[in-house]
């Protein structure tokens, strides 16, 4: 009985460990495989209307703000670059995902 009452106490510390959220990392790079610096990649979610950006170094290593399952866009902007649209994707809950964009001037 014991047991069971300090399995009991347990289980709300258990259940606030899950996470319910996914992301997304990638590069931002030209045609010649450079870095593209300054490039803003934004994750609209597209079922809500709510947009996720951030600005990336190039690398967006520390992925995007972790998202909820949903279904989202991507668009990457860099100055003098065309704007790169992604068609719409699902991310389910603890996915991490991988886009590599490669931007055309």
């Amino acid at each position: 009985m014991m047991t069971f009452l300090k399995g009991l106490l347990l289980l709300p510390t258990l259940i606030w460990a899950q996470t319910y959220t996914a992301s997304v990392r990638g590069t931002v790079t030209d045609s010649t495989q450079a870095a593209v610096p300054s490039a803003i990649v934004t994750l609209p979610d597209v079922e809500r209307n709510l947009p996720h950006a951030v600005a990336a170094d190039s690398a967006v290593r520390d992925g995007l703000p972790t998202p909820p399952p949903g279904t989202y866009a991507l668009t990457v902007e860099a100055r003098g670059f065309r704007k790169h649209t992604q068609p719409a994707f699902q991310l389910a809950v603890q996915q991490q995902a991988t886009i590599n964009v490669e931007l055309t001037v």
